[in-house]
């Protein structure tokens, strides 16, 4: 009983009084062990406020177990960060390793036409989960619809696979993980 009375003593002075706000809460897979759009959808609107802004992407353990950099993660052996394509691969890492967030190009059609798809990693990139989204949706990708067989690269790190056909070594190993760090905190 001591720990819930402190929990709900704690809460109003972190959310002031947002419902739905649960600072420090991860989001865990489906009881499938699939992660969906619509499972990150409500992990959001339950924890966070509703808000992409108040949720940080971090690497598990066990993702910087695998000492990923953006210059030899499509080289890994799991063959889980193959891409045909150089969108899906700057989508990969922008949720690995963070975003530059002006350098984030909103026009999605500009950003196509010059293939100026934001500056990932390095010093100063944010791992907010607003930006992120912000840069992969200006390259066509969406984080809160969608499933791993239709193309949601947040689902696929936070599975451990980008094929449900073929599952990788990966299965069911989270690469990243979604935490509620909310935007603004009060005293």
């Amino acid at each position: 009983m001591p720990n819930a009375k402190n929990a709900t003593t704690t809460a109003p002075a972190v959310t002031k009084g947002v419902a739905n706000l649960n600072k420090g809460a991860t989001y865990t897979l489906p009881t499938n062990g699939q992660a969906t759009g619509a499972s990150i959808a409500a992990f959001i609107a339950n924890n966070a406020a509703g808000s992409l802004a108040n949720v940080t992407v971090q690497l598990t353990p066990f993702g910087r177990s695998l000492q990923l950099t953006p210059a030899n993660f499509a080289t890994n052996p799991s063959g889980m960060f193959s891409s045909k394509t150089n969108t899906r691969r700057h989508q990969l890492m922008c949720y690995l390793f963070g975003v530059q967030p002006a350098t984030i190009v909103a026009n999605k059609r500009k950003a196509f036409k010059a293939m100026q798809l934001c500056t990932v990693g390095g010093k100063g990139a944010s791992n907010n989960l607003g930006h992120i989204v912000a840069a992969v949706k200006a390259s066509g990708g969406k984080a809160v619809t969608g499933t791993i067989a239709n193309g949601n690269t947040l689902a696929m790190l936070l599975t451990g696979t980008n094929s449900l056909a073929n599952k990788h070594a990966f299965y069911g190993k989270p690469l990243v993980q979604l935490t509620v760090t909310p935007a603004v905190t009060t005293k």
